[in-house]
């Protein structure tokens, strides 16, 4: 782990370096908070350009963050005023905000480190979100740490770059390089990230409303969203045989309740700690999001500069962030323009359109026409369509939205019309408006239900103009905060049922790999080489791939049609055609998919009955094996 801490303190000062060189300056601690996004940022892609060619090993690692680290401390030394790095902060005056801080960092640690359990007994996910996504990312993370995976190839479809946003995951190869553990290598950049995210989500709040409070307030409804699922678990508990039981573990999930048509799924449990692309692409996009506001507004070229170049590299971290900021800013750009124009006349508006076309634009452009191979490379007739009314099935869109969101739309409606909102409040909402709008007509995945990705950022903008309304209420009379105490209680209730029964991990946990499963992964490395492809069962989380970081013909085929591949349905068959050992199909099909070994086991002969485990053993060369598994070579 003291290596893994020289990598964030080598993170800091390269980031600080950047902002030093750009000149970007912020308050303080969120230039602190912005130094070390970037310096992660940095030295993930350099440590992944420079494992091209040395590989992803300890001296490759140590010689790099060492290097950036060297070259900072060279820069800051010479240019830096370090007297400003460590400002006294007002801390009573921040009370309010330290607190909120407070409470939510316990939450989000506490979550995190119940989110996986790793001991001598095997491996266990906190939640069945972690025991359904997790097994991806651990997979793509092992291939780099055990499966030498350069040119990434996607482990769970062999021979298929990888498409999925992966340096979250490259992250925790990196760490694991360093000496931390499984568990550490997830959770400590989980929860640096995350409450990263959570600052800068609070800052971008001051920049739209100032009031710490109303802040605070936003950041509350924002985080802890929910719609009105929780009316359905006031009924099962009134119904409930033991009630203790489910008001301690409620029966069902109520802000992803598909009986009731209930989709708009927690953010803390559905996004934050699964979907571990977001834990990068959420900071990235509220960085380039600050960046370009305070940039476009007081003409500031580094800060347009930098918040482009982070926009055109966030496919490879988030793709939904990156369709949103693109989506955002065909909005948010024109308008900020035109209210330049109308207030400051022609010049000045012309010079702002200049100032983010060279600086904003050219930059996502440039490395856009990079990255058109990989955008290429999609089936985009299976990701991008017609879809309207996102997941609203046969019903009302209106009730449908109500029963989602709750009073969410009535409140910012109501802000635009009775809160004295900034101009910069109004234009940023009605951008954010679009995310929206889009959502409810397109998808944009294969899976409709991702645009939750997309109007993730909706909602957070919007929850601080709801906040805006609540405060007005509450400052209105004695019925005025009791309606605003009822309508933020209606907000966040569901959302809070929804985390606080997730921590419940006696009873949310699912196993994922048991001893014995470790003890295989550990065979597998010994036994084959690091690129090799391997048969096995197409699941989402066998340990051949999620712990031994070894190529496997298709994982789960759910998730090969998500990441808009086409002949998955043909591989799967295919998986099954080589398992039953075909005598004409087989020696062509292991031709086809490059196949080095096979592994027979419990998984592949539940996954295909008529498993032909006779034909490899008389076919193929015993490599290692027992009771539970055998493992062949093809010869």
């Amino acid at each position: 782990m003291l290596l893994a801490s020289y990598f964030f303190i080598a993170s800091f000062f390269v980031g600080q370096a950047i902002l030093e060189a750009t000149q970007i300056i912020l308050v303080l601690p969120i230039r602190h908070i912005v130094a070390v996004i970037l310096g992660i940022i940095i030295n993930t892609l350099v440590i992944f350009g420079t494992s091209f060619v040395f590989g992803l090993n300890l001296v490759n690692v140590l010689t790099v963050i060492s290097l950036t680290f060297l070259l900072s401390v060279i820069f800051l030394f010479k240019k830096a005023d370090w007297q400003t790095f460590f400002e006294d902060l007002e801390i009573r005056n921040h009370w309010l905000v330290l607190l909120s801080f407070s409470v939510l960092s316990i939450f989000i640690i506490v979550l995190f480190f119940k989110s996986i359990y790793v001991d001598s007994q095997g491996i266990t996910a906190g939640n069945r979100l972690v025991w359904t996504d997790w097994p991806v990312h651990l997979a793509i993370i092992s291939s780099f740490v055990y499966g030498n995976n350069f040119p990434p190839q996607n482990p769970l479809y062999a021979g298929q770059l990888i498409s999925y946003p992966f340096f979250a995951d490259f992250l925790s190869a990196i760490l694991q390089i360093l000496g931390a553990g499984l568990k550490t290598s997830l959770v400590v950049p989980g929860i640096l990230l995350a409450l990263s995210s959570i600052s800068l989500l609070y800052y971008l709040g001051t920049l739209l409303v100032e009031r710490k409070s109303t802040v605070i307030i936003g950041m509350f409804v924002g985080l802890f969203w929910g719609g009105l699922g929780f009316w359905y678990f006031f009924q099962d508990l009134v119904k409930s045989s033991n009630f203790w039981a489910t008001l301690t573990f409620p029966p069902h999930e109520y802000t992803f309740y598909q009986e009731k048509n209930l989709w708009f799924f927690s953010f803390l449990y559905s996004e934050l700690i699964p979907q571990r692309s977001f834990l990068f692409g959420l900071p990235m996009f509220l960085i380039s999001l600050i960046l370009l506001i305070i940039g476009i507004s007081q003409r500031k070229k580094t800060y347009l500069l930098l918040a482009g170049f982070l926009t055109a590299i966030m496919p490879f971290f988030h793709m939904h962030s990156y369709i949103s900021l693109l989506l955002l800013s065909n909005i948010f750009i024109p308008l900020t323009i035109l209210i330049t124009f109308f207030h400051q006349g022609f010049k000045k508006a012309k010079e702002q359109l200049a100032a983010v076309i060279f600086y904003f634009l050219l930059p996502i452009i440039g490395l856009g026409l990079i990255q058109l191979p990989f955008f290429l490379s999609l089936n985009l007739n299976q990701t991008i369509g017609l879809n309207f009314g996102w997941m609203e099935g046969k019903e009302n869109f209106f009730l449908f939205w109500f029963k989602n969101t709750g009073f969410f739309w009535p409140l910012m409606l109501f802000a635009f019309w009775k809160t004295n909102l900034s101009t910069l409040a109004k234009t940023l909402a009605i951008s954010s408006i679009l995310l929206f709008v889009l959502s409810n007509i397109f998808r944009f995945a294969p899976w409709s239900y991702d645009n939750l990705k997309i109007m993730t950022f909706w909602y957070f903008i919007g929850a601080f103009l709801v906040a805006k309304s609540l405060v007005y209420f509450y400052q209105k009379n004695y019925l005025g905060k009791i309606l605003a105490v009822l309508l933020i209680s209606t907000l966040t209730f569901s959302g809070i049922i929804e985390v606080t029964r997730v921590l419940n991990t006696q009873k949310a946990k699912i196993n994922l790999w048991s001893k014995d499963d470790i003890e295989l992964a550990n065979t597998i490395i010994a036994k084959t080489e690091p690129n090799s492809v391997i048969l096995t069962a197409a699941i989402h989380d066998h340990p051949v791939t999620a712990l031994a970081g070894r190529r496997i013909i298709i994982g789960f085929p759910g998730n090969a049609w998500s990441w808009g591949l086409t002949d998955w349905a043909q591989r799967e068959a295919d998986v099954h055609t080589l398992l039953k050992a075909d005598q004409i199909y087989t020696p062509y099909l292991l031709k086809k998919y490059k196949v080095d070994y096979v592994l027979i086991s419990s998984r592949e002969k539940y996954f295909e009955p008529a498993v032909n485990e006779q034909y490899f053993a008389q076919n193929a060369k015993f490599i290692a094996g027992g009771e539970n598994y055998k493992l062949y070579q093809i010869k």
